[in-house]
């Protein structure tokens, strides 16, 4: 089992993404944890499937002119990201820190934040969202990121 945890890792590590998506209805906002990985090998994809759940989708180019290969991901929310990041986790080296920050927005939810959250309840989540999208697209690391350990 975790040589098969490891392999996920690396392959997310390059082929992964973690999102904290907000959507607003209303007045009422959630931040969710969306996680996927892409590949024009659905055998790759199948793994993290059988491993976490989740779905596996193809990824539609329209009218394909260059006569590209069908690519395909694994995308998982909520609770099964969670699970997934956590058992990932130990393995990750490229993505360590993005999953750690996905994993404190995660603890905010689970302790009674659903729906409209409170106001600092969502403030920290926003926060969270935009300390992960400083990650994504930076190459070195904010000295405002959290660290420290995973609750």
């Amino acid at each position: 089992m975790s040589e098969s945890l490891a392999w996920t890792a690396g392959f997310f590590d390059g082929e992964g993404c973690i999102q904290l998506v907000t959507r607003t209805r209303g007045r009422c906002t959630e931040v969710r944890l969306q996680i996927t990985a892409a590949n024009t090998d659905i055998r790759s994809l199948q793994r993290f499937k059988d491993l976490f759940g989740g779905s596996i989708q193809v990824m539609q180019r329209p009218g394909n002119p260059h006569g590209y290969k069908p690519s395909w991901f694994w995308v998982s929310a909520h609770r099964i990201a969670e699970n997934a990041l956590r058992a990932m986790l130990p393995w990750l080296l490229v993505k360590r820190e993005q999953a750690i920050i996905a994993l404190q927005a995660r603890a905010i939810k689970r302790h009674g934040v659903r729906g409209n959250p409170d106001t600092k309840a969502l403030a920290d989540l926003l926060w969270l969202k935009e300390q992960l999208q400083f990650l994504r697209v930076s190459t070195g690391l904010s000295e405002s990121i959290p660290s420290g350990e995973v609750r």
